[in-house]
């Protein structure tokens, strides 16, 4: 990658959306911040009803609310995906990071890759497989993982699993990060969520 990156657009959950993959690029965005302009994009829409039953949004807890966010990106409408890929164009970056995690995004992020016209984009795989294998989840993956320049795994599972798709992928593998955003000290028996 280049030296003198500057400017970063970062595409993925973040608050009000649950789960790890949220938190981590809240936490994900904060530390690039300190180093680098970031611009935040995130869904307006993540997933359809049928797909993801339970409630998607929390607005109970903020600490992890990223001001600024863009709710820009729709996952299911592809007018959506190429008016968003003008919008991250616009901020002219030097890179683009996506969060990768599961086949349901492949249509929208391959379009979004295409119509980025040759930004280098770094993919952070969470899972290259889904932990639910379908038929066509490994062509899926690989033509989105195609469009990638750059990516980071997190163990060496989806090392292997990259690396049977794309034998020369530029990758690193590193340790999942541990949260220093939740509070595991000075915990009671009475605390809320203790067992």
């Amino acid at each position: 990658m280049r030296e003198n990156m500057e400017n970063i657009v970062l595409v993925g959950p973040v608050y009000p959306y649950k789960g790890g993959i949220s938190h981590y690029t809240g936490l994900m965005y904060r530390a690039l911040s300190k180093k680098y302009k970031v611009t935040m994009v995130s869904y307006k829409f993540q997933y359809p009803r049928l797909l993801y039953k339970n409630k998607q949004r929390d607005y109970d807890n903020d600490s992890f609310k990223i001001e600024g966010t863009n709710y820009w990106l729709h996952t299911a409408n592809p007018i959506n995906w190429f008016t968003t890929a003008g919008k991250i164009k616009k901020q002219k970056p030097d890179l683009v990071i996506i969060q990768w995690w599961h086949p349901y995004f492949a249509p929208c992020y391959w379009s979004l890759a295409k119509a980025l016209g040759g930004l280098k984009i770094l993919f952070v795989c969470h899972n290259v497989f889904p932990h639910e294998r379908f038929p066509l989840d490994r062509m899926l993956t690989r033509m989105v993982l195609k469009q990638g320049n750059y990516f980071i795994v997190q163990s060496g599972t989806d090392a292997g699993d990259l690396k049977s798709i794309m034998p020369d992928a530029r990758y690193e593998q590193t340790v999942h990060p541990t949260y220093n955003a939740f509070k595991f000290e000075n915990l009671s028996k009475k605390s809320p969520g203790n067992f």
